[in-house]
């Protein structure tokens, strides 16, 4: 599907390295495409952020998360082999009080939640920090421009802002 960009001169470009685009970066990367990531945040993983204070760890955003796809299914058991995610319940609560037995796995991140994000960060081009501004095409390639003002150019471009 991506093949045609695989000998671009320009990587393709992502904006957000939340789940959608590291996940969308791997694809991409899969395929024999050059991938830049871009992304306004200190960290990977958007809304599956993890965060520490007085002591405290917590998870804001996504809790936790469940697979009803095959494929996705194959990167979630390699983040649990790699340490990365864990099973964290197999239901809830009724509102009885009973609980829901052999209901699908909700899956967690083994460490807090940016655990994952980063375990599938590994080995891209992520620049983070980068608030894009403007996206415009010029002489057929995306241009994607930051408030710092250096150009990044890309072959394609996916947002997931």
């Amino acid at each position: 599907m991506f093949n045609s960009y695989a000998n671009q001169e320009s990587p393709y470009l992502i904006i957000g390295a939340g789940i959608a685009g590291l996940m969308a970066a791997h694809a991409l990367q899969a395929a024999g495409v050059r991938v830049q990531v871009v992304d306004k945040g200190r960290g990977v993983g958007g809304r599956m952020a993890t965060r520490r204070n007085a002591g405290g760890v917590f998870d804001h955003g996504a809790q936790y998360f469940s697979v009803r796809d095959p494929q996705f299914q194959t990167f979630v058991s390699r983040w649990q082999a790699e340490g990365a995610a864990q099973v964290w319940a197999h239901g809830f609560p009724s509102s009885a009080g009973e609980s829901e037995s052999g209901g699908p796995p909700r899956y967690r991140g083994a460490s807090g939640m940016t655990g994952i994000p980063k375990a599938l960060a590994a080995g891209l081009d992520i620049q983070l920090g980068v608030k894009i501004s403007a996206v415009n095409v010029q002489d057929g390639h995306w241009q994607a421009r930051p408030e710092s003002g250096k150009v990044f150019r890309g072959a394609g471009l996916i947002m997931t802002p």
